[in-house]
């Protein structure tokens, strides 16, 4: 009479429970992003007051260095998140396909910056480091 144990590996099956965590994770972390993108853009503005074109209305530009004026809330709607899949794991990504959205975080020759993109990410940050340092499995 003998007794034996036996140890199976399951690697495989645990770096697929990772990689769907690292997908939740990142999901969770574009979500929240986009949503301080969005909120970062919103509130008073400082520039030049200005006639919105045909009308008789007006509304305040913003000042170099505030975000980007909603005036026609294009930039603003076109804000969008997405996560995709690479080799390594996955990779999230909040941006907009409108060039102009560039010219506005950068500035151009013509115009200093209105950033709108890299200032509320760099304070999302901190919750970022949360997110990804919660239980993964």
């Amino acid at each position: 009479m003998g007794i034996k144990v036996t140890i199976k590996s399951r690697v495989k099956e645990t770096m697929q429970e990772i990689r769907k965590a690292q997908r939740r994770k990142m999901v969770k972390i574009t979500t929240y992003g986009r949503k301080e993108v969005l909120n970062y853009m919103t509130g008073t503005k400082t520039g030049q007051i200005y006639r919105v074109p045909g009308t008789k209305k007006v509304y305040t530009a913003s000042a170099p260095g505030e975000s980007p004026a909603i005036r026609t809330s294009q930039l603003f709607n076109s804000i969008a998140q997405e996560v995709i899949e690479t080799r390594e794991g996955y990779e999230g990504i909040i941006g907009t396909p409108l060039d102009h959205g560039f010219y506005l975080e950068f500035g151009t020759s013509r115009m200093l910056p209105r950033p709108w993109l890299g200032p509320p990410l760099q304070i999302a940050q901190k919750e970022f480091k949360r997110i990804l340092s919660e239980k993964w499995l």
